[in-house]
């Protein structure tokens, strides 16, 4: 009996760890390495690396650069119920949403637009303790999010309008809810080529985002986010200024000519 009761309880821990080395990925933790891994998990770098290539083999991850880290594989996002056998930004941003992170030293984000909410499909964590409140395979919300607001202003007119319809759920006090001030606000986005949200959809937290385009329009919005205390001034001027050439780059990296953007970095007020 104390036999099947130990095998029973190392058979639910090794079912377990893959799910905890899963987790590690959705909390905007990777790329991870199996050093990494074993590090965070208190395990045998073996042992990780083993968890590692399993997940691999089933699609959970994929192997990332050439230092033998390993991202989030198509299967995680495939669950979401997203075709991206046509999304190529999320393989062309990579090393571009790396450098933004290194630059800035705040979280990263790429979003696609997904039915009526923006779907994060790339995340680079900051280090600050205060995160922007999304993950990798996470939906948002368009009208109180930077990436969502940023694929609202430049979707279809049609699709505009109908979101617009919408009631606009409130989730701060700064959450703008009513369509004719959230017109206002996405009309200034076109402007100026980047959105904002300062504690629109988490208290404390500012975001900046900017379009990227492929060929035929918008496809993606690219995001640095953290705590709004730091997030003003010349503080967010370098973000901006950092921001859109990372969009243009990723742009470009896509085909798209040369996008407006392109000249916004040099006038960016936020």
């Amino acid at each position: 009996m104390r036999n099947t009761t130990a095998n029973g309880a190392a058979r639910s821990r090794s079912a377990y760890r893959p799910l905890r080395v899963l987790d590690l990925f959705l909390d905007g933790g990777g790329p991870l390495t199996a050093a990494r891994v074993a590090s965070r998990l208190r395990v045998h770098r073996s042992t990780a690396s083993r968890i590692l290539h399993e997940l691999g083999r089933s699609g959970f991850l994929a192997p990332h650069g050439d230092d033998g880290s390993w991202a989030l594989g198509r299967k995680v996002l495939d669950l979401t119920g997203v075709d991206l056998d046509d999304v190529d930004v999320r393989v062309a941003a990579r090393p571009h949403l790396e450098m933004l992170g290194k630059t800035t030293d705040e979280t990263v984000n790429l979003a696609v637009l997904d039915g009526d909410e923006a779907l994060t499909v790339e995340q680079r964590a900051g280090s600050h303790s205060v995160r922007y409140m999304s993950r990798i395979g996470r939906h948002n919300p368009l009208h109180c999010t930077a990436t969502g607001k940023t694929l609202l202003t430049f979707a279809a007119p049609d699709f505009a309008v109908r979101a617009l319809r919408r009631p606009l759920t409130r989730y701060t006090a700064r959450t703008i809810t009513h369509a004719a001030a959230l017109r206002l606000d996405l009309a200034a986005i076109r402007r100026r080529g980047y959105a904002t949200h300062r504690g629109e959809w988490e208290d404390g937290v500012t975001a900046f985002a900017a379009p990227i385009r492929d060929r035929d329009g918008v496809v993606a919005a690219v995001s640095v986010s953290g705590p709004s205390f730091p997030m003003s001034g010349a503080r967010a001027r370098r973000l901006v200024a950092a921001l859109l050439p990372t969009a243009a780059a990723i742009s470009r990296a896509l085909g798209a000519s040369e996008p407006p953007t392109s000249e916004w970095h040099h006038r960016a007020r936020p």
